[in-house]
């Protein structure tokens, strides 16, 4: 008996509704889309794995746990640790044990942050050693923002740079501890020079100028018309001695005024705004606390060389008729303020680099861990601003 012929089934698709039909059409293409997705998501995630693999920067991220869950191969070279023995260790174990803390509290931050935060961390190589990197970092959150997914980190190895800079602020350091020995060495120099010039010189002087009195007073008593011409010369000769004498204590003076050291800074002050005011016919006024403060002799030897500075610029440059000075010591600091009507400062000079003056006052002022400032008035004229710390700063020793 042959069997009956089979049964003339329909296509699947024939027995479905036109709406079921559509509905099975677009989930296919849904699911080819879907698959084209996480092909492309593959491929992109398999780029960026190499970008971040073979990047010249240092890169890590780490979850919001701070457990690492990247690590590039320069991250590698620079801790001469490999990705797979530090993926899933804590952060923390990356840092110098004495800087550890300092270091989670800035990662915290920067974990907690919207936007690049760059700081400086420490981080220990394998040997023990310690590398300096200046760390860009972002955190990465879901689609929708509502949590961190992770934290990624650039790092820069900024070791050498931090080692040069080190080595230049030592060397900047020794520099001033020089120049402050160099001014206190020419200091004690111009102080033994002047006494020598004033006391062996003047003396000699003084000396020569009796003498020839003398022998004016001895030609004088015999009154011959004939010695006329003799007693007219020593009388020439005494008065070019009474000049040198003059000349010989005002060299000495401006090598070191000895009221400086006898009567203090505040009388040093006035006897040069009296010379100057002498010598220039600028009125001046000086307003100075009555009792003398205290401060170190570096210290007053460093504002009394300023102020003759600042008064010689007043006289060559600034064309003023008047100058105020106030000198002001309580507390910590000690200020001095010279203030004048003059045409006011050249700004291009507060610049220059042949201003040497205006260098040599900032100097010494610095030296010192003081401050001298130049400020230009809207109407006119200058104010130039002294200020020291009433003690001595500590100088670094060196051997």
């Amino acid at each position: 008996m042959r069997p009956p012929p089979p049964a003339n089934n329909p296509p699947v698709s024939s027995a479905l509704t036109p709406a079921e039909n559509a509905l099975r059409a677009e989930k296919e293409s849904l699911e080819r889309t879907v698959a084209e997705n996480m092909a492309e998501l593959r491929e992109t995630k398999d780029y960026l794995e190499n970008l971040l693999g073979y990047a010249n920067a240092p890169i890590i991220v780490w979850d919001p746990s701070f457990k690492i869950t990247r690590f590039n191969r320069a991250f590698e070279r620079l801790t001469g640790r490999c990705a797979e023995a530090v993926l899933g260790m804590e952060l923390s174990f990356l840092f110098p044990p004495d800087s550890r803390e300092d270091s989670l509290a800035h990662i915290r931050r920067a974990s907690a942050g919207e936007y690049w935060e760059t700081v400086e961390i420490p981080i220990q190589h394998a040997d023990g050693s310690v590398r300096l990197l200046l760390w860009n970092s972002a955190v990465v959150r879901s689609p929708k923002g509502e949590q961190i997914i992770a934290t990624i980190a650039q790092g820069h190895d900024i070791t050498a740079r931090k080692k040069a800079e080190e080595a230049l602020r030592l060397s900047g350091e020794q520099l001033r501890a020089l120049s402050v020995h160099l001014q206190s060495l020419r200091e004690e120099e111009r102080t033994r020079i002047a006494r020598e010039i004033h006391d062996e010189l003047g003396q000699l002087l003084t000396g020569l100028k009796m003498d020839l009195h003398w022998a004016e007073t001895r030609l004088e008593e015999l009154k011959e018309p004939r010695l006329n011409p003799i007693l007219d010369k020593l009388v020439a000769a005494t008065e070019v001695a009474d000049a040198t004498i003059t000349t010989v204590q005002r060299i000495a003076s401006e090598l070191r005024p000895g009221v400086l050291d006898r009567l203090g800074l505040m009388m040093a002050l006035r006897h040069e705004i009296d010379q100057f005011r002498q010598r220039t016919g600028i009125v001046c006024h000086m307003d100075t606390p009555e009792e003398e403060p205290d401060y170190a002799p570096e210290l007053a030897t460093a504002f009394y060389r300023i102020f003759q500075e600042t008064l010689t610029n007043v006289a060559r440059h600034a064309v003023a008729s008047a100058v105020q000075v106030a000198f002001r010591g309580t507390g910590a600091w000690h200020t001095l303020e010279v203030r004048d009507n003059g045409k006011g400062i050249d700004e291009a000079a507060l610049t220059s680099p042949h201003a040497l003056g205006l260098l040599g006052m900032q100097e010494r002022a610095h030296l010192l861990g003081g401050t001298v400032a130049f400020q230009r008035e809207a109407t006119g004229g200058t104010i130039v601003t002294v200020r020291l710390p009433a003690a001595l700063p500590h100088q670094p020793a060196y051997d």
